[in-house]
């Protein structure tokens, strides 16, 4: 009786450890199927040197590259960055309105907090234009980016930038 007390106790035991190990097995399987679902954009954002923009990776949902790269890259230059190293030099009540690509130029249409909101500061200015331009000319099909500010072309930055024309990746 006592024998197969303990081979049950001892069956049991194997039991569990196998169950065990095989949850652990499909965590780290679950764990490698949401890598692969996400995928790294770069991003940049001022660095400690004042003219000069420092590099950001991040992780996002591949399902919202797929639908709209230019859309998530701008949403998570606008998100500011995650490092300490870096600071966002756009507004924090700046809002996307839209993001569209003709050609090899992209459009990024933003609320008027982009301008009104900003520093008076031409350094910070241009940084702000160059976090998002440098960004999305990661992506091999942008090579332009023109900005809208409310769906309307916005003739000056605060008087130091012509934003009529495109910008092409600088800095």
């Amino acid at each position: 009786m006592k024998r197969k007390l303990i081979i049950i106790i001892a069956l049991l035991a194997i039991i569990l450890m196998g169950a065990r190990l095989f949850a652990g097995k499909a965590q780290q399987e679950e764990e490698r199927e949401i890598e692969e679902l996400s995928g790294k954009i770069v991003l940049y954002f001022k660095g400690k040197n004042e003219m000069e923009l420092g590099k950001e990776y991040r992780n996002v949902s591949i399902n919202s590259i797929r639908e709209n790269a230019g859309k998530t890259i701008v949403e998570e230059v606008l998100k500011g960055p995650t490092s300490e190293e870096l600071v966002s030099t756009i507004p924090e009540e700046t809002r996307l309105l839209a993001v569209s690509v003709e050609g090899n130029m992209a459009i990024v249409d933003l609320s008027r907090e982009f301008i009104e909101k900003q520093q008076n500061n031409a350094a910070d200015s241009l940084l702000g234009i160059y976090s998002i331009v440098n960004s999305l000319t990661e992506l091999t099909e942008i090579e332009q980016v023109k900005f809208l500010i409310e769906s309307r072309e916005a003739e000056s930055y605060n008087g130091y930038f012509d934003m009529s024309k495109p910008f092409v990746r600088s800095i």
